[in-house]
């Protein structure tokens, strides 16, 4: 029993492992997947991108003797958002703390801050403000090109770790199962072999079983078996005979309301009640004891009786094995009679030739 709970207790305990890694790996496919990720990355890229449209617009509006001021704000608009996300969107967690980013991003801030007050001001944009735009975001471009490698080259090797480290927990979870497995083989196993150890021992108790039940059948005494509250569990074909009760009529019945004399039902029930509180009794595993019991018809005839206790699986159990001696009683009161009255012919034979003898002297 206690090796069967310490097998169901390390299965749970295995079910559980597995259970707690597998919970994480909804968590680790989303950190896997790339669509936050190829945002940030986007961002970072389409800013280069827009960065070299704007350039171009610029280079473009600068030939013409009156610039689309409307075209170059809105290129402009277009690149500052771009910057604007870098600054503050997913992508600057992309790009990381380091010093070098910092100072690109600074960059990048200043770049910013300067266009929008020259793409901002009131009016038209002239020549000498598209050579302005032109020149900052010339020096800006090496900026936003650094930190979109910067931003690739970070995010593979963050995405190889987190790749690395799912495969590692798909490795860990694969042998936890591996495990799981084995050990359920091996549980299988051995609980098989309990099994037909107590498929054995079964038919061992069924036979031993089956023989008592024939030496209970075939005894010639009488065996009566009653629980702790006087019921009759156990009536064989001796006893049948004996009392006259068949073994359904008496079965479940109490001892004091079937084979018990009625002018012996109260003290044998209280003698029944002071065993079960102190253990203590006179008949109980007392040996063979002379006896009167009831029959069927409610003749009381004399028994020989002998009571033995043991343990049941619902409380203390006790069997009686009981013999009619009613024909031996008999005999034995024939033969005190016929002892009597030799003993009292004897005497008579004796005080006849005591008086003859005197008579004749």
């Amino acid at each position: 029993m206690k090796s069967r709970w310490v097998i169901f207790g390390l299965i749970a305990g295995l079910l559980a492992l597995l259970v707690s890694l597998g919970a994480q790996l909804p968590k680790d496919l989303r950190a896997l997947s790339t669509a936050a990720n190829d945002n940030a990355r986007w961002t970072v890229l389409q800013a280069d991108t827009e960065f070299a449209n704007l350039n171009a617009v610029l280079t473009e509006e600068a030939l013409k003797p009156t610039p689309d001021t409307e075209k170059v704000r809105l290129r402009t608009d277009i690149a500052l958002s771009r910057t604007s996300l870098i600054l503050e969107g997913r992508a600057r967690s992309l790009l990381g703390t380091s010093a070098n980013v910092i100072a690109l991003l600074d960059a990048i801030e200043t770049y910013h801050a300067q266009v929008i007050d020259v793409v901002d001001a009131p009016g038209d944009l002239t020549i000498d403000d598209i050579a302005v735009l032109k020149d900052l975001t010339t020096k800006a471009r090496p900026a936003i090109r650094q930190l979109a490698l910067l931003g690739l080259l970070q995010e593979t090797a963050r995405e190889d770790e987190q790749r690395e480290e799912f495969a590692n927990k798909l490795r860990r979870i694969g042998l936890v199962a591996i495990a799981l497995i084995t050990f359920l083989a091996l549980a299988l196993l051995y609980l098989d072999l309990l099994f037909a150890r107590a498929r054995e021992k079964d038919g061992e108790l069924q036979n031993s079983a089956d023989r008592l039940r024939a030496i209970v059948s075939a005894s010639l005494d009488g065996i009566i078996i009653a629980n702790n509250k006087g019921e009759i569990l156990n009536f064989n074909d001796a006893a049948s005979e004996i009392f006259g009760w068949s073994r359904d009529e008496i079965m479940g019945r109490k001892l004091d309301d079937t084979i018990v004399p009625h002018q012996f039902r109260e003290p044998h029930g209280q003698g029944f009640t002071h065993f079960l509180a102190t253990r203590d009794a006179q008949l109980v595993d007392a040996g063979r004891v002379e006896r009167t019991a009831l029959r069927k018809t409610g003749e009381e005839f004399p028994i020989e009786l002998n009571i033995m206790s043991a343990d049941g699986d619902n409380g203390g159990l006790f069997i009686a094995y009981v013999r009619d001696i009613s024909e031996r009683k008999v005999t034995e009161k024939k033969l005190v009679d016929a002892r009597d009255l030799a003993e009292r012919t004897d005497r008579a034979k004796s005080n006849f030739l005591t008086v003859m003898s005197h008579e004749m002297r």
